[in-house]
């Protein structure tokens, strides 16, 4: 079991950077939209091209961004996704990292 806990605590590791990393992608991104940028430069485009896809799979889901009739005027999709990453965090990592240190002890 010593092993497997490891194993556990290496993946739910893992799985925080990825998660920390997509917050700072997508904050960036919500800075990025709020000055005026050149969208050919290389690193917008890497930002954008990295929470696009998330951004839009759920602006087709859920109608919070401006152009539905329940619009708010502005997107609210970047913080809703803000709190999901958050969510995954407490609950996905910290149970993965708990249950690594228990079949470690």
């Amino acid at each position: 079991m010593f092993i497997l806990g490891h194993l556990i605590i290496a993946i739910g590791t893992i799985i925080r950077i990825i998660l920390d990393v997509y917050i700072i992608l997508l904050i960036l991104r919500m800075i990025l939209s709020w000055v005026p940028v050149d969208r050919t430069n290389q690193l917008v485009l890497i930002v954008y091209n990295l929470t696009d896809p998330v951004l839009g799979w759920i602006r087709e889901r859920i109608p919070l961004h401006t152009g539905g009739t329940a619009s708010v005027g502005f997107d609210l999709t970047p913080l809703l996704l803000l709190l999901l990453i958050y969510f995954l965090n407490l609950f996905l990592v910290d149970s993965l990292l708990d249950l690594g240190q228990h079949l470690i002890s």
